[in-house]
C-alpha cells in the first residue's frame, strides 16, 4: 500500500509542476498541458489497475510488478490520494483533471470488492 500511495503522490506532483509551468505561459500552454496531464493521468490509471506498468510513468515500481496483485483497497487509498489532491487544488486549473482520476480509481476499486 505504500508502494501505491508514493506512486500516487509522485504522479499527482509531477502534474501539478507540469501544469503550473505551463499556466505562466498562458492559455495556449495552460490548455495543452491540461490534455498532456489528462493522457498521462489516465494512462497512469490504466498502468494501475491493468495493463503492467510503463517505466516512464511508473519509475519506482519494481519489475515484477502485476496489477492483479493490488487488492481493491490499493486501488481505493489510491483514489483517496487524488481525492485529497483535488480538494487542495480547489481552483487551479488541474484540479477537474485530478478530481476524474479520482473517482476512475474509486469505481475501479469499488468494482473489485464484490
Amino acid at each position: 500500500m505504500v508502494t501505491v500511495v508514493t506512486l500516487s503522490d509522485a504522479v499527482i506532483e509531477r502534474a501539478y509542476d507540469q501544469q503550473t509551468v505551463a499556466d505562466t505561459l498562458g492559455d495556449a500552454g495552460s490548455e495543452a498541458m491540461r490534455a498532456t496531464n489528462r493522457s498521462q493521468l489516465g494512462q497512469f490509471v490504466d498502468d494501475l489497475c491493468g495493463t503492467p506498468p510503463k517505466a516512464t510513468l511508473l519509475p519506482r515500481l519494481d519489475k515484477k510488478f502485476n496489477a492483479d496483485m493490488l487488492h481493491p483497497a490499493d486501488i481505493i487509498v489510491a483514489a483517496t490520494r487524488f481525492r485529497a489532491a483535488a480538494d487542495q487544488l480547489d481552483g487551479n486549473s488541474l484540479q477537474t483533471e485530478v478530481l476524474a482520476t479520482a473517482d476512475r480509481l474509486f469505481e475501479i476499486g469499488l468494482s473489485r470488492l464484490t
